[in-house]
């Protein structure tokens, strides 16, 4: 309630088909990401594992893979974003 009052009514979304959408959205991408973060997280793994059992450090591809999980599976930006206030492994 108290964003209501902090925010006002006109802050927030009150078309229902919008919410309908977004939340359908919401939804169907969770299941996508649960279908896909296993495979994701095991090439994670193989590449830690490798570079422990050949003495070397991969931390370039883990980086990048890291990179694109936050940017185009979670859709957070890579930078700094003073407009969001995110920021770099928010």
């Amino acid at each position: 309630m108290d964003n209501i009052a902090t925010k006002g009514t006109g802050y927030f979304e009150q078309n229902l088909e919008t919410l309908t959408l977004k939340h359908v959205f919401a939804y169907s991408t969770k299941k996508r990401i649960n279908e896909i973060m296993p495979t994701v997280k095991a090439g994670m793994a193989f590449l830690i594992n490798m570079g422990n059992t050949q003495n070397t450090n991969f931390t370039n591809d883990l980086e990048y893979y890291e990179n694109y999980i936050r940017n185009k599976i979670k859709g957070q930006p890579l930078e700094n974003d003073p407009i969001l206030g995110n920021s770099k492994g928010a």
